[in-house]
């Protein structure tokens, strides 16, 4: 058992959390404000003139008297009080205390009082007190809830219009009335805030009619709150494009004069900015930032798309470097279009290769109007580039933007210079260092060792130089900015030729970007004779060649001399050239077909001469013979089949010197089985036929020769698949081979291994080599591809034995009480299908649907999601079918609670059901009438807190129900209501029996049931007990067992003080729950948590350390 001291310490704890929590949560009990009683200051005569004595001497509470002498039926009047009561305040109740006394209670006497609102003109029905008293006695009239009979506005109790008619009443003409203080009490409802309502969502540049409430501090619209006033509204921001939102054509944030009539005014909202915000009002006094707040929480949704945007807006970046941009949709305000569903497109002003744009891309919605392309853009050209992005459906969408873009670093160098030159000349070159795109790097600069190539060594030997250095040697140049300098780069050339000269610096070079160089020759200075000597057969001619040459041994194809011969030779037969005159068509070469002889055996010299230049050959000339034997060429050969061999013949004397060529008079043939043809001038021109090993034979004047000759097959030319049509079924397999022929249709062998096959595409199945597995039912073609040499078979698929079925419709919504028809079909493993499996299945639906089956059709009857099943022969195939609720048939009305309060609100539910009792969640437009046989019973159906205003009892159903509030403000017992729509009425299941008002425990602790403390606590029972079943019982439970309670308590003080002493905590409890934000909640919650557990931990490390 814990001891004294750890109870006291744990009572001094939670004493401790009592006294902070009001720092954090303060009770908020106010009710309506008062003016205190208010003295008159003027006064006048009225009937009968009464008072006609010291009338001031009732103006203050004093002891001194005003005095009606003979006071039957006369009146005066008090007026001038004032009273400062706040524009637009809700007047709740008017008391009026008269401090009196009479001479006499002789007789029936007592002293009224009537109330006027415009000077005087009209009054209200009197109010008396009726108490005979000889001492002066406090009579009070009227109350906090009295408003004699009328609605007041403030403006009724200024000096000018408010007035107090005090008349004295007795049947005895003698009597003196006298009145020592005649007072008067305003109890009002100051207006506490402003609430600003209308559409929650609305489209930047649309228009929202906001509507404006004035409510004093109890929630009721302040229908005093009315003429011009200036308010201030707050919330829609600026839109990107510059937009300011406007309340009646006012900028928001401007003061703006609106007319409010009975508290209530109207002003259209015009916001561009897409946000989600809140608007709020002001008119310097009050606003809607309470708390819970009573601005609106307004959405402004995008407009639709009228411009891209394409971000960011240019800039600098490096040729050939990936950059990402983003394009974003936009309304007329600039928001972003989230909705933008469009498909865009990309151009540059670059054309260069190795651009790189985005891929047209179509926006979806998880996007929201933007798209960023990473890493999407690439520029190659060096400078100013724009970017422009378009929707391919509307040009109109479009944004552009420049960018500018600087060389990357050197990729390759570029030669240039003079694209001609004379052999042994200078030609000054220039190297340019550029990017991948072909800008030049400026940064390329300084001293680099250079190696160039290109240019050949004469056919003298001369070897070309850059700079005096040898071709292939380092040269040292100097780059500007990219560029080579001037004259830095000499190139001295020798051969004749056509070439590209190209550099490198070891890292980059000019491969592809070299100097296209040709190098002519220099002027000629020698000839040349060719062959260069040689053998000769006496008698025979042969052909000789005369070139031009420069220094350098080039050709020099200008050459127009004329040249003759002279020989050592001088025997009879002897032939030689005849002086020819070069022309420019002989570039530089002559060719003597034949046109020289020499006869006499043994070295002779051949010399060829113009004026000047000359050049002298020798030849060995040997004897002539007879031809001895011939050789067939190509002696041995292997060809494809189809292909040609072309032969020739060479005449040999008995020492085996050439004869020459004796093709033309030889006659060819080969093997009989060759097959093959010859053609050609000499018929000496073979095209192959059959594959093996054949002989050759040449016959020349009688001399034989033969040749060997293979002939091999020939590429594949053709292919034949087997087997060529086949029928199996679906899931069953078909082996296929291939063999391969050439052109001449030589067997090439089996090729199905390196053959590739396909079958149609619908077919489906599968392939393992040349082994298809088939799936669909059909006729399908087969495709064999042999190295691109294709053959096609027919192979049929017929459907294999029923594995499952398919059931139509496979999903289906109905109304209960509908029918539907399904239907069956079976298929096999591979959904072929194989017939109508209706007629011999057996159909059912889940157990909770209920319905009925005739056959294959299904009548509903119970609303839901169900499974239908068919069974056909073991096979159960299954489908989803929706029932939802029919036509509205009948209703149910229940209620919360069928012992009812006076004035106390309770809750009644009406739900609408069809023919089946299937809820009609789909009715959320079928409007229903309550009626009450009580004629005091009103319903609040605007869900306004305001009852019995025009149409609250009509109420329109949702999801098939509704909730309605009612209450009766008079006693009745027995009461029905009832509930109907067209044809169709419902009672309440049970009649509601009248509970009188009575005192409870609360209302004694306070002494009134006006107490702020008593407010607080039935807005806290309306809004949390009476929301949910505990709550409720608790309520009726306290209602039942409080009344005997609340009796003792009224008559005992301590127990009164005690009591709202412990009801502190109850009052905080209900301020958290009603006027603290969800944050404030939590933060008190977890703050009385840790509390409890610091407790919790003190109290287990006390008991562990007492002494045993």
């Amino acid at each position: 058992m814990l001891s004294k001291l750890k109870i006291l310490a744990f009572l001094l704890l939670v004493g401790l959390l009592a006294t902070a929590l009001p720092l954090v949560m303060k009770p908020d009990t106010t009710s309506a404000d008062y003016t205190g009683l208010t003295s008159p200051t003027a006064d006048g005569a009225s009937i009968g003139n009464g008072f006609e004595v010291t009338p001031s001497n009732a103006y203050a509470n004093d002891g001194l008297t005003a005095q009606n002498i003979d006071g039957f039926g006369d009146s005066h009047l008090y007026y001038n009080y004032g009273f400062n009561i706040p524009t637009g305040a809700t007047i709740k109740g008017i008391e009026v205390r008269l401090d009196w006394y009479l001479d006499s209670d002789n007789g029936t006497n007592g002293m009224s009082a009537e109330l006027s609102w415009d000077g005087g003109s009209t009054w209200t029905a009197a109010q008396t007190d009726d108490v005979e008293s000889t001492t002066e006695h406090t009579a009070t009239l009227g109350g906090p809830t009295a408003t004699w009979n009328r609605v007041w506005n403030p403006n009724e109790f200024s000096n000018a219009n408010f007035r107090v008619r005090v008349t004295c009443n007795s049947d005895d003409i003698a009597r003196d009335f006298y009145l020592d203080w005649v007072s008067v009490n305003i109890y009002y409802a100051p207006v506490a805030w402003l609430e600003v309502t209308g559409d929650s969502s609305m489209t930047a540049g649309g228009t929202n009619q906001l509507t404006i409430r004035a409510r004093d501090n109890e929630g009721n619209v302040a229908v005093n709150y009315d003429d011009a006033k200036s308010l201030v509204f707050s919330g829609p921001g600026t839109a990107p494009g510059g937009q300011i939102p406007t309340i009646g054509g006012v900028l928001v944030g401007n003061n703006i004069s609106l007319t409010f009539a009975d508290g209530v005014s109207v002003a259209a909202l015009v916001a561009y900015k897409a946000e989600t915000t809140t608007v709020d009002v002001s008119d310097g006094t009050v606003n809607s930032d309470a708390s819970p707040a009573y601005d609106l929480d307004l959405t402004v949704n995008p407009g639709t798309t009228s411009q891209l945007n394409l971000t960011p807006d240019g800039g600098p970046t490096g040729s050939g470097i990936p950059f990402s941009v983003i394009v974003t949709a936009q309304d007329a305000y600039l928001n972003v279009a989230t909705d933008y569903t469009g498909t865009v497109g990309f151009s540059s002003s670059d054309n260069a290769t190795g651009v790189v744009l985005p891929s047209p891309h179509t926006f979806t919605p998880p996007e929201s109007g933007t798209h960023t392309f990473t890493n999407a853009v690439v520029l190659v050209t060096s400078g100013d580039q724009s970017i422009t992005v378009t929707d391919t459906g509307n040009g109109a969408l479009t944004d552009s933007e420049v960018w500018t873009v600087s060389a990357a670093t050197a990729a390759r160098l570029e030669v240039t210079g003079t694209a001609t030159m004379t052999a042994g000349s200078a030609n000054e070159l220039t190297i340019t260092a550029r990017d991948p795109s072909g800008n030049i790097d400026t940064t390329y600069s300084g001293l680099k060792s250079l190696t160039f190539s290109g240019p050949g060594i004469a056919p003298g030997g001369q070897v070309p130089t850059i700079e005096d250095l040898t071709i292939g040697s380092a040269v040292l140049v100097n780059f500007t900015s990219g560029v080579s300098d001037a004259n830095a780069v000499t190139l001295v050339a020798y051969r004749a030729e056509t070439t590209t000269v190209d550099v490198s610096d070891e890292i980059i070079n000019s491969i592809g970007y070299g100097l296209g160089l040709t190098v002519s020759p220099a002027p000629t200075t020698r000839l040349d004779l060719t062959p260069d000597g040689g053998t000769a057969v006496s008698g025979t001619p042969f052909t000789v060649t005369v070139t031009a040459q420069d220094v350098y041994i080039n050709v020099t194809p200008g050459y127009v001399g004329t040249v003759t011969f002279l020989s050592s030779d001088n025997g009879t037969g002897v032939v030689l050239p005849e002086p020819y005159a070069f022309s420019a068509t002989d570039n530089g070469t002559y060719t003597y077909a034949d046109g020289v002889t020499l006869i006499t055996a043994g070295d002779q010299t051949l010399t060829a001469s113009d004026t000047t230049l000359s050049d002298t050959t020798t030849w060995n000339v040997g004897a002539a013979a007879t031809p001895d034997h011939i050789i067939i060429s190509p002696t041995t050969a292997t060809v494809i089949a189809g292909d040609n061999v072309t032969y020739t013949v060479e005449a040999f004397d008995m020492f085996n010197n050439s004869m020459g060529d004796v093709t033309p008079g030889t006659l060819f043939s080969i093997d009989p089985g060759a097959g093959g043809t010859w053609s050609g001038t000499d018929n000496n021109v073979y095209t192959s036929q059959n594959v093996g090993g054949w002989i050759v034979t040449g016959d020349y004047a009688g001399l034989p020769g033969t040749a060997s000759l293979t002939v091999q097959a020939g590429s594949a030319h053709s292919i034949v698949i087997t087997p060529d049509n086949s029928t199996i079924a679906a899931g069953s397999n078909a082996t296929y081979t291939v063999e391969a022929f050439d052109q001449s249709n030589n067997s090439l062998g089996d090729v199905s291994s390196t053959t590739s096959f396909s079958i149609d595409p619908s077919a489906g199945g599968s392939w393992s080599a040349n082994v298809y597995t088939s799936q669909f039912a059909g006729t399908w073609t087969v495709t064999g591809d042999y190295s691109g040499i294709i053959d096609t078979d027919s192979l049929t698929v017929n459907a294999g034995p029923a594995t499952s079925i398919v059931i139509t419709p496979d999903t289906a919504t109905i109304a209960a009480g509908g029918s539907i028809t399904y239907t069956v079909e079976a298929v096999d493993q591979f959904n072929n299908s194989i017939s109508d499996a209706t007629a011999t299945t057996i159909f059912s639906i889940d157990l909770e649907a209920a319905g009925s089956w005739s056959a294959n059709v299904y009548t509903s009857q119970f609303a839901g999601t169900w499974t239908v099943t068919g069974d056909c022969d073991g096979i159960v195939g299954t489908v989803s079918l929706t029932v939802n609720p029919g036509a509205l048939d009948h209703y149910t009305m229940t209620s919360d609670n069928y012992t009812q309060q006076t004035s106390i609100a309770f809750t009644i539910t009406v739900t609408a059901y069809d023919a089946y009792d299937n809820i009609v969640t789909t009715d959320n437009s079928t409007m229903v009438t309550m009626n009450s046989s009580s004629p005091t019973m009103i319903f609040d159906g605007n869900d306004n807190g305001l009852f019995g205003e025009p149409g609250d009892n009509v109420r329109t159903l949702s999801a098939g129900t509704f909730d309605i509030q009612a209450k009766d403000n008079a006693a009745a017992e027995d009461v029905t209501i009832t509930a109907s729509v067209g044809g169709i009425t419902v009672e309440v299941s049970a009649p509601y029996s009248f509970e009188e008002f009575r005192c409870f425990i609360a209302t004694a602790t306070y002494g009134t049931p006006m107490a702020k403390e008593i407010q607080l606590l039935r807005d806290f029972r309306d809004k949390y007990l009476s929301t949910n079943a505990p709550g409720r019982c608790f309520v009726s439970l306290y209602y039942k067992l409080s009344p005997p309670v609340a009796r003792f308590i009224a008559h005992h003080d301590f127990l009164r003080a005690c009591i709202r002493f412990g009801l502190m905590p109850v009052l905080w409890l209900a301020t958290a729950a009603l006027k603290t934000t969800l944050a404030q909640k939590l933060a008190i919650l977890s703050m009385l948590l840790a509390a409890t557990l610091v407790s919790i931990i003190w109290l287990r490390r006390t008991r562990k350390t007492r002494p045993a």
